[in-house]
């Protein structure tokens, strides 16, 4: 899913009815066919569905084809035939000769996900979606630590939605994914630690099931504690 987020940042999205417009050149459009990611339909009455081919495992296409728009009144598909599978609500696909066929009306509207092309605000939150649902992946601490090329070896790690927090001897980093799908480093503490209790650093818990990390909060009039739950770097 790392990957799959990493090629979709650099991708763009091209609209259906813009390329059925200028069917004449339909020459000039095809090598897209070759760089198609996936499709995401918007709605005006439901939330936006994306399909990735990758992720899917579905083919690229080999052809793209539109269903004309239906007489007002009309709610069924008109996709009947048995040889298509429905992809999306109103996407379906020729399993013979991978054709993709984008039923529209007037409450939707189809989008191509195209490597190369310019990101935009659509697939910008669509990828955001992605991320969310990859934090909690059991994979996603070991591709944040991986990817930042530590050299320390942390002991533990602590889940947040889009981050996570490593403790190892003495220390803890919060390796953060960006909206921009750029890991960053967005704390260190405990470089030099003395006493944790003191200076308000972190302390695992280890003698109970499961571990805890305790996190002393003091100012001048009081003192507080927060209490999480974290789980062995394995």
């Amino acid at each position: 899913m790392y990957a799959t987020i990493q090629a979709l940042q650099k991708c763009g999205l091209i609209e259906v009815d813009w390329l059925s417009a200028h069917k004449e050149e339909r020459h000039k459009h095809e090598h897209l066919l070759t760089k198609i990611h996936g499709f995401i339909t918007i709605y005006t009455l439901r939330p936006p569905v994306t399909t990735l081919l990758k992720e899917q495992y579905l083919p690229r296409p080999k052809e793209l084809a539109i269903v004309q728009r239906k007489p007002p009144g009309q709610s069924n598909s008109v996709i009947v035939n048995d040889g298509f599978v429905k992809v999306t609500p109103n996407i379906y696909r020729s399993p013979l000769d991978d054709c993709y066929i984008f039923d529209t009306n007037d409450e939707l509207t189809h989008y191509l996900i195209v490597e190369g092309k310019k990101p935009c605000t659509i697939l910008q939150s669509e990828i955001s979606k992605i991320i969310n649902q990859f934090s909690l992946c059991p994979s996603f601490p070991k591709v944040l630590w991986s990817e930042i090329a530590l050299d320390r070896v942390p002991l533990y790690v602590q889940r947040f939605k889009s981050s996570c927090k490593f403790f190892g001897k003495g220390w803890s980093v919060t390796i953060t994914f960006c909206p921009d799908t750029v890991l960053r480093i967005t704390a260190w503490d405990g470089i030099s630690t003395q006493v944790s209790w003191d200076t308000g650093e972190a302390y695992i818990f280890t003698e109970a099931t499961p571990t805890l990390v305790l996190t002393p909060k003091r100012s001048l009039t009081s003192f507080s504690c927060d209490i999480d739950i974290i789980e062995p770097f394995a």
